[in-house]
């Protein structure tokens, strides 16, 4: 289902940027499809681990990938990434 998502999304990019007017929002959506991919991926395995009640090991990966998402996503903002520094955490 997401890469069905991920696909419309991508493909219909151009439309929406520019009915906005934005030429850059393209570059953002296609970022943002490849993300909801990536996003489904790593759900079947936190069902799997509901699933077989590891709520530590669970929220100790929630929490490292919180604190090295907030860690890139400043990284990159320092470094003038702009808006791609949120995206790509995402």
């Amino acid at each position: 289902m997401s890469a069905i998502l991920a696909l419309t999304l991508a493909t219909t990019s151009y439309w929406v940027a520019s009915w906005y007017q934005q030429p850059p929002l393209q570059y953002l959506l296609m970022l943002a499809a490849v993300t909801l991919v990536v996003g489904a991926l790593g759900q079947q395995i936190r069902v799997l681990a509901q699933k077989n009640l590891r709520f530590a090991d669970l929220a100790k990966v929630e929490l490292i990938a919180a604190l090295v998402g907030f860690t890139v996503s400043v990284s990159l903002a320092w470094m003038g990434a702009g808006v791609y520094s949120l995206i790509v955490v995402a």
